[in-house]
């Protein structure tokens, strides 16, 4: 669990590697589970086994049901052991009162000495099993159930985070992209149009020179035959 969420507040981390880490969390939770349901059916009366297992039901799978009932489980088994522990006790001292009144009349204050004690501890263990089944309750029960739907908003909220994140990259680069595209048609047309003006610029003034040459070539021409000397020699 505590991969799963540096990779979340990392994020640097993609979709992809997340699902992976969720995988194999979700993996390691059902060979627990397996393993688990090993140690109970070999050792069925462990009290320690069922909180452990009672803990990674609240914690883990996110089943109060079965989480309470397996507390329960355990803590009946505490007070079956405490009950057969007092009966063997009182078996006991009942097998060590003698024959005579007065070791029995001396024994007697011990004896009620012992089972006053043996009451008082009952009653402390019992009332501290109390305690247990009160804090391990319903409260457990719903501030478990509460911190596991937070944890799933958190990252229900990083997904949709990094889902917008990509988004915005991806529209950002896809504007950059017509905007350099955009730039680049310009410029082509812009060049486009200044070799044509250029080529346009340079045929007007080359026919401007061809008319300026032909209108000399008439002009000499027309002088040449107005000119006396022209027509002596023709003449």
């Amino acid at each position: 669990m505590r991969a799963m969420w540096e990779l979340l507040l990392d994020k640097s981390y993609s979709l992809e590697e997340l699902s992976a880490v969720s995988n194999r969390l979700y993996a390691n939770a059902q060979k627990a589970e397996a393993a688990y349901l090993k140690l109970i059916s070999k050792f069925p009366k462990s009290k320690t086994t069922l909180r452990f297992f009672a803990r990674f039901c609240f914690d883990v799978k996110n089943d109060p049901i079965r989480g309470s009932a397996l507390i329960e489980k355990a803590n009946d088994l505490e007070l079956e052991n405490e009950s057969g522990s007092e009966a063997d006790e009182n078996d006991k001292t009942s097998a060590k009162k003698g024959p005579s009144n007065a070791n029995s009349q001396a024994d007697l204050p011990m004896l009620l000495s012992s089972k006053s004690g043996l009451s008082r501890k009952s009653t402390s263990q019992s009332q501290g099993q109390l305690e247990i089944k009160k804090t391990k309750g319903p409260g457990s029960i719903a501030s478990s159930h509460a911190s596991s739907a937070s944890a799933q908003k958190r990252a229900q909220v990083a997904l949709q985070q990094q889902r917008a994140t990509k988004l915005r990259a991806k529209s950002l680069a896809i504007q950059i992209l017509i905007l350099v595209s955009t730039t680049i048609a310009l410029t082509i047309i812009g060049t486009n149009f200044g070799i044509a003006l250029s080529i346009l610029q340079e045929s007007s003034r080359g026919l401007s020179t061809m008319f300026e040459i032909h209108m000399k070539v008439l002009y000499l021409q027309s002088v040449s035959k107005s000119s006396p000397t022209s027509k002596r020699l023709s003449s």
